[in-house]
């Protein structure tokens, strides 16, 4: 959803930054990786995003919220506690093992984390345990070499079914590589 100018203005730069500056951006990335400076970002940036964002909260009326960014995420409870509603507020945590201290926000519903290791850096980041859940993806089925159907395949299949025999295709690596 669209919310602040100020946030819309950073997430057009995100992109842009990562690809033509990489360096600078990971310099800015564990630079922030701070309590301290964490809390003076936010102290800057609450009076450019929370009153628009209280405006988007009573706008939509969302039944829940789920984040998996975590850019806004303090401010995100903030302003659901300061209308009083009864919002539930999900933090889906992305980072695998290493995690950001922004991501956490003690005072949301529940975290979602895909390691114990994110779940105990999350605990020491100040993120109560009861509220963290480990759901761990399923991997699998997207590593190594995607295999397409070779004519050998078709042949072998062919020769099974018309001789009614079992049919075992043999080559050899270079066969293998001259053939494709």
């Amino acid at each position: 959803a669209s919310c602040s100018g100020f946030l819309n203005i950073f997430a057009r730069l995100y992109a842009p930054v990562i690809k033509y500056s990489p360096k600078l951006w990971g310099q800015l990335y564990y630079w922030l990786d701070d309590g301290k400076k964490l809390e003076q970002l936010e102290k800057i940036s609450r009076p450019f995003i929370l009153e628009e964002m209280k405006n988007l909260l009573l706008e939509k009326r969302p039944d829940i919220i789920v984040s998996v960014h975590p850019m806004v995420n303090h401010l995100t409870v903030t302003a659901i506690k300061d209308l009083g509603l009864n919002i539930p507020f999900v933090i889906v945590i992305t980072d695998p093992v290493t995690l950001h201290r922004a991501w956490i926000a003690p005072e949301a519903d529940e975290a979602i984390v895909a390691t114990p290791e994110a779940k105990e850096l999350a605990v020491s980041y100040g993120m109560p345990e009861h509220k963290i859940r480990v759901i761990s993806p399923d991997i699998g089925g997207g590593f190594g070499g995607k295999v397409p159907v070779y004519p050998g395949y078709v042949v072998a299949v062919a020769a099974s079914v018309l001789t009614g025999a079992p049919v075992k295709w043999i080559e050899d690596r270079m066969e293998n590589i001259q053939a494709d």
